[in-house]
């Protein structure tokens, strides 16, 4: 474990959280990290929930949206061409 909310073989991005209600994403290429942007929590709560599922963030493949359950969803592109997501849910959540 090197602190990644996800940890899965064929992943495309990779979320670092702060701990402290800020992350960080991470494109994915042939096994090297390269940063792609970060999302404070004053972003976050820029970026309130609405009815519709909608893009809070996207650069180097990498496309982070706020949907309207509240959570977040970051996506990404596979060699292959497919799609990459992952549901960040509670990980790196403060309580507040």
């Amino acid at each position: 474990m090197d602190g990644r909310c996800n940890q899965q073989a064929d992943q495309t991005v990779a979320v670092y959280p702060d701990w402290k209600g800020d992350y960080a994403f991470y494109a994915i290429y042939q096994g090297v990290g390269y940063f792609a942007f970060r999302l404070s929590e004053q972003q976050f709560d820029d970026n309130p929930t609405k009815s519709t599922d909608y893009l809070i963030a996207h650069n180097l493949n990498v496309w982070l949206y706020h949907l309207a359950d509240g959570s977040l969803l970051v996506t990404g592109i596979k060699p292959d061409g497919k799609l990459y997501s992952f549901n960040i849910g509670s990980c790196g959540a403060m309580e507040d």
